[in-house]
């Protein structure tokens, strides 16, 4: 009862910081409680468990990875093991005289596992969840996993439906896939690793653009599922609240008239809101015989409570005290402090920094030829391959690598960790060299802009940022007090999340309890001129770091009536370059994955010459582990903790207690 009490006192606290804990504490128990509590401790908040976008922070990504099973997984040794999958088989048919005539297939079984209301995962779920990362109206740059089944790459490029997509269900249980041609399959499997690959239910993600915010509106495959989100509460009767303006809203009248595309009025100021606590409860249907398993059979912690809204010594206390089982991110405050007990792994990410050449500085100029023909000249300050390079050169990555602790300084493009085949023993990095330079050359940086006839003094621009990601943070000041070394005017943009202010179709009404997020959104519409994200490896091949800056497999969506929409498709920062998307066009025909790793490193010297993107460090998971209240907990290879299988030592609660915390609440047992 000591440790009920203690974990409660933790959530009320929580809570109570925010100004919420009247009210809204209670948490509904599901039918079978029967189960034990882990507590964590996160980085960040987490505000879309979409698969798809899961790819801008690692930290959600880890989430993400909990609630929505994947057809396979790799070990903490880059194993692959089946998931969601019993298992697959190969059949090739072969016809010596006519290649065309071959066929290339691969069947997967799909295990009996259920979401978390009951209903079976089928293969047609995972058809859908694919057919919708391929859509050509869609901007997944994770698309590129899945173009080696047939007819995939045809779909992104709108040149074809989706029926014509090489993907077909048996049966509810076996998936049948046909490959354009002979393929690496292995390296295949190492793509459905991926959460972005994970299924997903065709009647859930049609109910909103918002369906994976909400606990109401979503379903997991994985082992656990969302169960309730807490919220700072902050609002307009905060004087010292912080807001931010929002351009993306949707009203019920424009619903009304049928309208559902994001409107694009003036910006309106919303207040900032935060998710300080997730709680995720045992998916009860993960992988068992309802009639036939005990409730333990796969998960044993009923339920996971996620914190994200501690001071750092808060965090430290809870966890010295026992009371947070599990740091799955360590405070950069406290890194120092518990170097030594972190479990350190490579986390096959970056941070990095986006330059939008889209961006146009100042009017646009009219010039006259000698014949007389008259263009429109822009000035595109991030066009310029020198520019983006002198940006570069200008950061101390060393600096802030020794800042972050458990990072190191980003000397190429592709993060470690990266296989450079399919061996996980040999990492792309490992067999590649050094592209880019660990300290900072400001001399240099200045002699590219006056080459280029850049003076910086004439550009003003921003970052974005998310304010509650530490590194994110660290890395944007960094740069701005760099760049604003070299004359330019550069400010801080950070966007934060607030209340959800779009009128939800599925539930008739504004629901209080979503957010959005504004720096995701700032990233998929592109509304940004400069920006900081976590760069993170879709599936651990180079190819699905490297393939998206070319313009065939860049996943940008394309408007089928525009003749000439192949030809102006590029990645979404505006990067083109005709001699890389040549070597990505051969990397990926190549299908011997030495060869194919060779020109990947060709590609990644190109990138380091035009550096469409500015990766800084690269980063490491840390964890810290309580002993004094679970079992020793495992890792997957991208970083992610299994929590299925976790023992939580001498403790459970029991059905009184259990009865007494549904019925009267967090609160009363707080006194």
């Amino acid at each position: 009862m000591k440790r009920i009490l203690s974990i409660l006192l933790c959530m009320a606290m929580v809570l109570a910081l925010v100004g919420i804990l009247s009210g809204c504490t209670e948490i509904k128990m599901d039918d079978e409680v029967k189960g034990a509590y882990l507590t964590i401790f996160a980085d960040d908040t987490v505000n879309d468990l979409d698969p798809v976008n899961a790819y801008y922070d690692a930290g959600v990504a880890k989430i993400a990875s909990l609630v929505f099973g994947t057809l396979f997984r790799l070990d903490s040794k880059g194993r692959i093991q089946n998931y969601l999958a019993n298992g697959y088989t190969i059949r090739e048919t072969i016809d010596p005289e006519d290649e065309s005539q071959s066929t290339y297939i691969m069947q997967i079984s799909i295990a009996d596992t259920m979401w978390s209301d009951k209903t079976p995962v089928t293969a047609d779920d995972v058809i859908y969840a694919w057919k919708r990362l391929l859509d050509y109206e869609n901007n997944f740059d994770a698309a590129c996993l899945l173009f080696d089944i047939k007819g995939a790459r045809a779909f992104n490029d709108g040149q074809a439906g989706p029926d014509d997509v090489g993907l077909d269900a048996v049966d509810d249980k076996l998936l049948q896939i046909e490959f354009e041609g002979k393929i690496d399959y292995k390296a295949f499997l190492y793509n459905l690793t991926s959460v972005c690959t994970a299924p997903l239910r065709e009647d859930v993600v049609q109910r909103s653009n918002d369906w994976a915010k909400k606990s109401s509106t979503m379903y997991a495959s994985g082992p656990f599922k969302l169960s309730k989100t807490f919220l700072s509460g902050f609002d307009d009767t905060d004087l010292n609240a912080v807001t931010f303006p929002n351009t993306h809203y949707l009203e019920a009248s424009d619903y009304k008239k049928g309208i559902r595309e994001e409107d694009m009025r003036s910006p309106r100021n919303r207040y900032e809101n935060r998710v300080m606590m997730l709680v995720l409860e045992r998916n009860n249907a993960f992988k068992r015989n309802l009639d036939e398993d005990d409730l333990d059979k796969y998960v044993l912690p009923y339920r996971i409570i996620v914190l994200c809204g501690l001071t750092d010594a808060q965090a430290q206390k809870l966890y010295d005290e026992g009371t947070i089982d599990y740091m799955s991110y360590i405070p950069i405050s406290l890194r120092e402090t518990y170097r030594e007990d972190a479990k350190v792994t490579d986390s096959l990410s970056s941070v990095s920094i986006l330059l939008n050449e889209n961006t146009v500085f100042g009017e646009p100029t009219e010039v006259t030829d000698e014949e007389g023909n008259v263009t429109v000249k822009e000035d595109k300050l991030f066009a310029s391959a020198a520019v983006r390079k002198a940006l570069s050169l200008a950061l101390d990555r060393q600096a802030l690598a020794d800042q972050i602790v458990f990072a190191s300084p980003a000397v190429g493009f592709v993060p470690n960790g990266v296989f450079n085949a399919a061996n996980p023993k040999t990492t792309f990095r490992a067999a590649g060299e050094d592209l880019i330079a660990a300290s900072a050359n400001v001399n240099e940086a200045k002699s590219l802009l006056t080459s280029a006839g850049i003076t910086p003094e004439n550009y003003s621009f921003s970052i974005a940022v998310n304010p509650y990601n530490e590194a994110h943070m660290l890395v944007a000041n960094a740069a701005m007090e760099a760049w604003n070394a070299l004359g330019f005017q550069v400010t801080l943009n950070p966007r934060g999340t607030i209340t959800n202010d779009d009128y939800f179709v599925y539930t008739d009404s504004i629901p209080s309890d979503l957010l959005d997020d504004l720096y995701t959104e700032a990233i998929h519409y592109r509304e940004f001129q400069v920006a900081v994200t976590d760069e993170i490896a879709t599936s651990a091949s180079a190819f699905s770091v490297l393939a998206p800056f070319a313009s065939g497999f860049s996943g940008e969506s394309i408007d089928v009536n525009n003749e000439n929409a192949l030809e102006e498709r590029t990645h979404f920062t505006g990067f083109s370059n005709e001699e890389y998307d040549k070597l990505m066009e051969d990397a990926f025909a190549e299908k011997d994955l030495e060869k194919r790793a060779a020109l990947l490193h060709q590609a990644e010297k190109l990138l380091a010459d035009e550096m469409p993107f500015i990766p800084v460090v690269f980063n490491q998971n840390a964890t810290l582990q309580s002993s004094k209240s679970v079992s020793k907990i495992q890792t997957d290879y991208y970083g992610n903790s299994f929590y299925e299988k976790v023992k939580i030592k001498d403790w459970r609660l029991s059905y009184e207690e259990d009865e007494k915390v549904q019925q009267e609440g967090i609160s009363t047992l707080i006194g």
